[in-house]
């Protein structure tokens, strides 16, 4: 379960621009406050390893292999930065509705009654 804290470091490091997708939809690199981090996606089963000065695996994240629940239940900020960052990439890229221009437009929609 994610928690609070969580939450508000992985805003921060999507604030500050700390996730870049490496592979779409499979792998990321993210800053953390003082290392950076590899994050993987499997199905719907996330890891995050940290890594080593010179980009090598150097041990998986702390706050991910303390994290309780299954496989596919474990966070840690890190993943929470890399789901918030692409749930905010796949609204830049949503094409926008009939209804979302009308809404701008301030022309409400007639019902087909």
């Amino acid at each position: 379960m994610v928690s609070e804290n969580q939450l508000r470091k992985a805003k921060k490091t999507v604030e500050t621009g700390g996730v870049v997708m490496v592979e779409k939809d499979l792998i990321w690199n993210v800053r953390g406050t003082n290392d950076s981090y590899r994050i993987k996606k499997n199905d719907d089963e996330y890891v995050c390893e940290k890594l080593d000065q010179d980009d090598s695996v150097f041990e998986i994240c702390k706050g991910w292999i303390n994290c309780k629940g299954a496989l596919k239940d474990k966070t840690c900020s890190h993943i929470e930065a890399v789901k918030l960052f692409e749930l905010l990439e796949a609204k830049k890229t949503e094409e926008p509705n009939e209804s979302h221009y009308l809404k701008k437009l301030g022309i409400r929609e007639l019902s087909d009654n």
